[in-house]
This record gives structure tokens, sequence and C-alpha cells, in this order.
């Protein structure tokens, strides 16, 4: 029999309501209900593991300590001001009567069985079917959370979308409050819960690399400054330097906004070449990776027209450049390149994300797959979808390039707000 959500709002006002009471079991109902979090987290695995969700102390409120699943890189903290800094745990906040019920709970059981045997006498004691398990309870909670927009990557997602992500820690806090304090006034449990004192707004939770969106739409602009200044010099001075300062800036610009439009991985050899790109459909067609073939996948606005300036500026060229970008035409080489003048010699590289980066940053570190993982992040909304996986070549999903367009649109819409376009 499946479970029905009055079941679950049933069990909720039960376990809030009876957390005064010092009743065991109601502390880790109400949490698991209020979280969507399956209760063996709240328990060590073995002698010598650590539970994943604890309680902790933070700005004299007691909450729940839930730890990144997100790969820890063991990066030094960047240099590079545009990288987010990451905390290794999230923090949700209960209500103070369920965190205090909670941790007495956590002082009692040593196990997830023990406590769960309790939970079901408790639940069974309040006239819940046998069918009704906490298990089933506690996954119908995740289900009804997600429909009332409360979506994380990094609590909810696959350990891929946990690794490829970072969630503003205060942002999490606060939605997850507002979901469940009105949920709780719904099903008329009258509860004091002030609104929690949150992080910074700066904090994050998950995997290192990822650049904040305050960053990187400076940066894009930075970018397209770029192509004017260079392009104004070049209209002014048709010298071979200026040229090349031109192709250069129209080739990061280009590049960085295919990379982002694609969530591409960083792939050199295998990397995007021209016969990849359908520009009139905007479809683009990055190589898997761990197969021979490609994905078929929609190409954002924003993105196909930073392409396609690119490819046209290859079209008008002549002389010693046009020798230089012939490979990239025809496809025997990946697109986008930086060409370097020495002397008497000029020489061309295959852009790649090491090129783009020291040419973007400098000296200043940042991780080879940052645009990967920030286009993950800005489509973490799709996190708990197979499109998403379909999309950057996880876990063999598939998907046709009409059920990806939705996926588009938003990242369309966040590359748009980036470089300032009404497109």
């Amino acid at each position: 029999m499946k479970i029905h959500p009055d079941d679950v709002e049933r069990a909720l006002a039960v376990a809030v309501s009876s957390s005064n009471s010092n009743e065991l079991g109601c502390g880790l109902l109400s949490a698991t209900l209020l979280t969507g979090l399956k209760a063996h987290r709240y328990f060590p695995t073995s002698l010598d593991a650590q539970p994943t969700i604890t309680t902790a102390d933070f700005k004299g409120q007691r909450c729940l300590a839930i730890q990144s699943r997100a790969t820890d890189l063991k990066l030094q903290p960047s240099d590079n001001s545009l990288v987010t800094d990451v905390d290794r745990s999230a923090r949700l906040f209960l209500p103070p009567v369920c965190m205090s019920a909670l941790i007495n709970d956590l002082d009692h059981f040593t196990t997830v069985d023990d406590a769960s045997q309790i939970v079901m006498a408790l639940l069974k004691r309040h006239g819940f079917p046998r069918h009704v398990s906490w298990y089933r309870l506690i996954e119908k909670s995740a289900e009804i959370l997600r429909h009332a927009n409360f979506v994380s990557a990094q609590l909810y997602g696959s350990e891929h979308a946990a690794c490829y992500t970072a969630e503003n820690s205060a942002e999490l806090a606060l939605r997850h409050f507002e979901v469940t304090s009105d949920w709780l006034k719904r099903i008329g449990v009258d509860i004091h819960w002030p609104e929690p004192v949150v992080s910074s707004p700066n904090n994050y939770v998950g995997t290192q690399g990822v650049v904040h969106n305050e960053g990187l739409r400076d940066l894009v602009r930075r970018c397209q400054k770029r192509v004017l200044q260079t392009r104004a010099r070049f209209e002014q001075l048709t010298s071979l330097p200026n040229r090349v300062d031109y192709h250069n800036a129209l080739s990061a610009k280009g590049y960085l906004l295919m990379m982002l439009g694609c969530a591409s991985r960083a792939l050199t050899k295998q990397g995007v070449r021209l016969c990849d790109i359908d520009l009139t459909e905007r479809i683009i067609r990055p190589n898997n990776k761990r197969t021979d073939d490609k994905r078929a996948i929609p190409f954002a606005k924003v993105s196909a027209a930073a392409v396609q300036d690119y490819v046209d500026w290859l079209h008008a060229q002549q002389g010693v450049i046009a020798a230089l970008v012939a490979d990239e035409l025809s496809s025997q080489r990946t697109l986008f390149s930086l060409v370097e003048i020495n002397g008497l010699s000029i020489t061309v590289k295959p852009m790649t994300m090491v090129l783009l980066n020291e040419y973007l940053f400098g000296d200043q570190t940042i991780v080879n797959n940052w645009t990967r993982k920030t286009s993950y992040t800005a489509l973490s909304d799709f996190a708990l979808s197979q499109q998403l996986n379909a999309f950057v070549d996880h876990d063999g999903a598939k998907a046709t390039v009409a059920e990806l367009l939705e996926l588009e649109s938003m990242l369309n819409r966040w590359l748009s707000d980036l470089v300032g376009s009404d497109e």
C-alpha cells in the first residue's frame, strides 16, 4: 500500500507535539520528517566511522550539521577571490523543542535498529497501520519537501551532483526554515520557532572550484570589454599584433561561453570541433567520457552567438593567420585557439582550460573543471533529474535534445544575465 501525504503530516504532528514529553523516538521522527534525510545518517556505520548528521552549536543555536558528500579535494583556500569558499557541512535548523528531543534520542540510542524499534512502536501506539513504516514516511516527506520547492543537490542529489555543486549555506537554511515552518502551520502545529540566525551570505557548502555568480558576471564582462578594446585597436590600426590580440580576446570569450553553455568536461584532444556544432539548430555534440560516441545537447543561444562571432572571424582571415586557423575551420583541430608572437615567429595553440585559466586569471589558482562545476551548480534545480545526468554525461543517462530544452533555457537565462544581454 502507498504512503499518503496525510500519513506523513499526521506522523509529523505526533512527533513534534510529543517532543515536549521526552517520549523516546519523537526527536528522531520529527528530525527525519522535517528534513527527508534517512535515519541511518545519524549513527556510525562502523566502530571507527562517524555519523554524517550530527548536532552542533551555531551562533547560540542548536542545529543539524550535515556532512557534504562532495569529495574533499583537500585544496588550500584559493587566492582567487572569484572562487567560493566551501564548508564541509550544511546546517539546517529545527524547532528548539525538536532539537532537544533529538539530542535526547541520540544520547539514548546507539544504532539505527534500536531507534527504529522505538519509533515503530511510537507510530503503532498512535494508530498507524503496519505498512506506514518510518523508512517510507521519510521517503514521502522528502517528496513533499521537493514539491514545496526545497531542492538541494547537496542534500538529496546523487554523488555526482554533490561533487559538482556548491550551494549557498544561508539560502539553504532559510529556504528549509520557510518551507518547514509553513508546513507545520498548515497542519495545525502551533510551536515556538524563531527564524534562525544563519551564516554569512558568502558561505557555501559542497565542492571546491565553483566560481560564484557575482565573480563570474564580472569575469564575463571583462572578457567582453577586452573584445571591444582589442577590436577598436585593430580597426584603428590593422597590424599583426592588434589582429592577434583581437583574435585571442574573441577566442577566450567564445571558449568560455561555450564551456559554460554545455557544461562539458575540460577535454583537450577530444574537445569540441567545429563539425560538432550546428549553429543553425543550436545543437552541440561534446564527447562522452568513457565511449567514442558523442551526446547531442541543445546549445544556449548566448553561447552559440559567441561561437558564431569567432567562426565568422576565422572565415574573414587572410595570410598568415588564415593558415594558422585553417585546421580549426576544417575540424582537423579543436575549435578555438590562442596565437602567440615570439620575435619573428608566430605560433598557434589549441585553446584548453589550462590556457584559458592563464589568460583569465594569470597566476591565481583555480581547478581546470571550474566551468563544468559552475554550470552544474547553475542547473542544480534539476539535480534530482535524469535530464541533468544526460546533459552532463553522468550515470549513463540518455535523453533527446527535445527533453533537454528546459535545461538549455535555464542556462541561457543565466548566461544572458552574466553577459548583460536581453537574449
